[in-house]
């Protein structure tokens, strides 16, 4: 578990259908650290049906090998091996159906432009684009949820 994150003390409510609609997450970023700090905000949410990958290309094979595929996909702008924008554009083409979340440590402009990309260029629904880190509170947020309250200390 990471510094700071502490998941037995902040409690977390998701009404039913929230955790419906999120049955399946796939998380995209080259950065461990990040993919680990993601699945925590996620676990944090009860949302447990969470496949990670670590890069666009690995992102685009564990895609087609969800079953059912992903009703949320969370993407890292940033990557060396297949960046964003084109991790993007492979969820495009594949007719992704479900929404998505940008994050990213670099320029914030790009984020703006990515988010615009994917839904004129791709049609595909951007719930928000958030800077790193992914914290829980900002992902309730992003997700629609009333933001997570913390417990007693």
């Amino acid at each position: 578990m990471l510094a700071g994150f502490n998941t037995a003390r902040e409690t977390f409510m998701l009404p039913l259908e929230t955790k419906r609609r999120y049955q399946s997450v796939l998380v995209v970023d080259d950065d461990p650290v990040s993919l680990e700090v993601a699945c925590i905000a996620l676990e944090c949410l009860g949302l447990t049906g969470v496949v990670t990958a670590a890069g666009g290309h690995d992102g685009i094979r564990a895609y087609v090998r969800m079953q059912p595929k992903p009703d949320l996909v969370i993407c890292d702008l940033f990557m060396p091996d297949m960046d964003g924008i084109e991790f993007i554009s492979a969820l495009g083409d594949r007719n992704f159906g479900g929404a998505l979340v940008l994050v990213t440590g670099g320029d914030l402009s790009m984020m703006q432009m990515a988010s615009q990309l994917a839904e004129s260029g791709y049609g595909l629904t951007v719930l928000a684009a958030i800077p790193k880190p992914l914290l829980p509170q900002t992902l309730a947020a992003a997700l629609g949820l009333t933001p997570p309250q913390a417990g007693p200390q």
